[in-house]
């Protein structure tokens, strides 16, 4: 995840638009309670949903590198590391189950289908990746755009 370095005063700004009634911490939609966490020049600061894409529709000079730390972001909290290793393992066992058994069982078929369900996901939201990390330039709300693939 890129940092702030090149904005002056973030911190400012962002007590400002917390404290600015933009935001009713009383009657907050759902999507606003998602918190997220940004490092802003080496401190990790807690954002709303809201505040991030405020926030990050005020960074200049948005670059792929930016589109692509978001999307990895997401895909691994959908798919972390360990579950994309399990998710092979198995898919292996169960490939080599087919080649010796011919077939697999109902319940190893839904486990089958959960899978490529998952991995369809990670796959839409990389192709959803690479569309923004191609335009120039960059959209501002473009960790948005990955979201709602994330959450399709």
């Amino acid at each position: 995840m890129a940092d702030f370095e090149d904005i002056t005063g973030w911190q400012e700004e962002l007590e400002a638009f917390r404290e600015s009634g933009k935001r009713n911490r009383d009657h907050v939609r759902n999507e606003e309670c998602v918190m997220a966490t940004k490092l802003v020049n080496g401190t990790r600061v807690t954002l709303t949903s809201g505040e991030e894409t405020a926030f990050e529709s005020a960074r200049p000079g948005l670059k792929a590198a930016d589109v692509k730390a978001e999307a990895s972001r997401l895909i691994l909290a959908i798919a972390p590391d360990w579950k994309q290793r399990n998710y092979i393992a198995r898919a292996t066992e169960l490939v080599r189950k087919v080649q010796t058994d011919g077939s697999l069982t109902t319940d190893e078929q839904n486990e089958e289908t959960a899978m490529k369900a998952l991995w369809a996901k990670v796959n839409a939201m990389r192709a959803k990746s690479d569309e923004l990390e191609a335009l120039s330039p960059i959209p501002a709300d473009y960790a948005a755009q990955l979201a709602a693939v994330a959450n399709a």
